[in-house]
């Protein structure tokens, strides 16, 4: 049922958004340039690599481990074994010799060998020399902290495959963002320069006019004055045009003067319905909830690891190898030790049950996190939301805003050419008309910026 219902929201979502035209397909090109050569996206994309390589680490612990271990000493002193033979043995050759004599004299044996007085010995515990080389196998066989820790590890590198996952959506809403931004001011630059043109125009005639002794020099001054004001708005569109262009070829890791293609969206409404689909299929998708659920499985495991501390650990040791006081490698100085080693901490000052609090108060501190983004979330799915419905309206109001506007100009261009408008209407036409014509273009490129952060906002953009 939870995959029907993410569906469904999936394609109401779909079937409600924005219908670009199909020859997107430049800005699509900028997309996949800035997935690939974006500097923020490939250091993310090198943590969540270290992520993996740290979890390959973690499930290593699970295999055997080989090692070989060699020793070679020399020892002087130490501790002795005194063993008495002297004492124990010498007695017993007293009598042995004095029977042979006895016997000898009797003519019973021939002369005898005489049995030597034997000194005590002392061996020292030491060898003087000795050499052992050997190879170890260890398996874990029970390891609690092993299995606990390969899970942390695991939740851990999926919280960065997370992160990256929620930066591709903020690049590629970034770059249509900076797109829009910077087809804007080329609009409005054009704007500008067919301003321009009128105002020139009408300098030319009310100069002609003036010089035909129909009209004052006022009227001269007048028209240059608009030629000031459009020249300074057309500098600080120049200034826009030029910071728009930086920061989408910034966005792309390009230098940032270089040129930009031109592809005009075709825009097509939908109007938006439901905030409940856009709500639930934020809540469904957006990285920093999964971040927070995977930090909050992990602190989990971190709780059970810690508990498991007190349990003991049970390991099984081989060893093979060969001893002597040379370097002999045969059957005869070969040897093997086949062990379970169990390991328990008994007590460690408090330090599990110390962690284990820890672990429980971070608990409840990312359930408040938690609980936390859900609200933001749910707010700023309704900011956007109404952002979009709000510039839906606009759009249409600035069109005939911008129409109206232009055939308001057209009537009154006429009149000032028959000299049936004055100057004062004339210039009050045309600013209606190059206001409405940057309103249009204002509101036109706000809605599709706000319908891209309506979209990034349920992590739409993968």
């Amino acid at each position: 049922m939870k995959i029907i219902k993410h569906t469904f929201i999936f394609l109401l979502i779909l079937h409600n958004s924005v219908l670009f035209s199909q020859n997107d397909s430049i800005l699509n090109n900028y997309i996949d340039y800035a997935l690939k050569n974006n500097l923020a996206l490939k250091q993310k994309i090198e943590n969540y690599n270290k992520s993996i390589v740290i979890l390959k680490q973690a499930r290593a612990l699970f295999f055997p481990q080989l090692s070989l271990n060699a020793r070679y000493s020399r020892a002087e002193g130490g501790r002795t074994i005194d063993i008495p033979i002297g004492d124990m043995m010498n007695p017993v050759y007293d009598n042995l010799n004095g029977i042979n004599d006895f016997m000898y004299a009797a003519g019973l044996i021939d002369e005898p060998e005489k049995y030597p007085h034997i000194d005590n010995q002392s061996i020292a515990f030491l060898r003087p020399h000795e050499q052992e080389t050997k190879a170890r196998l260890i398996q874990p066989l029970i390891n609690n902290q092993i299995w606990y820790n390969n899970k942390i590890k695991k939740d851990l590198s999926e919280i960065e495959n997370q992160n990256i996952n929620s930066y591709r959506n903020e690049l590629i809403a970034e770059v249509k963002i900076a797109y829009y931004k910077y087809l804007q001011t080329l609009e409005l630059l054009k704007i500008i320069s067919q301003t321009k043109i009128l105002i020139n125009e009408n300098i030319n005639l009310n100069q002609k006019l003036y010089d035909n002794d129909k009209v004052t020099y006022d009227k001269v001054l007048r028209a240059k004055t608009e030629l000031s004001k459009i020249n300074q708005k057309q500098s600080e569109f120049n200034k826009l045009n030029t910071t728009a262009k930086a920061y989408f070829n910034f966005l792309l890791n390009r230098d940032l003067n270089s040129d930009i293609k031109i592809e005009q969206p075709n825009i097509k409404i939908n109007s938006l319905n439901n905030v409940d689909v856009f709500i639930d299929s934020a809540l469904n998708n957006r990285s920093e909830l999964k971040i927070i659920n995977l930090y909050k499985a992990a602190n989990k495991n971190n709780i059970k690891l810690n508990k498991t501390n007190t349990l003991p650990n049970i390991y099984g040791v081989l060893d093979y190898g060969f001893q002597g006081e040379n370097y002999t490698f045969n059957k005869n100085h070969d040897f093997y030790i086949a062990s379970l080693v169990l390991k328990w901490d008994l007590f460690k000052g408090l330090e599990n049950y110390n962690k284990i609090q820890e672990s429980k108060i971070t608990e409840s501190i990312l359930n408040d996190k938690l609980e936390e983004t859900q609200k933001k979330i749910n707010l700023q799915i309704l900011n956007s939301y109404y952002d979009v419905k709000s510039a839906e309206k606009n759009i249409t109001l600035a069109k005939d805003q911008q129409k109206l506007a232009n055939e308001n100009f057209k009537i009154i261009n006429k009149k000032h050419k028959i000299g049936t408008a004055n100057q004062l209407e004339y210039i009050d036409a045309r600013t209606q008309l190059t206001n409405a014509q940057i309103n249009y273009s204002l509101i036109k490129y706000d809605y599709l910026i706000k319908l891209t952060q309506l979209y990034k906002n349920i992590n739409f953009f993968k």
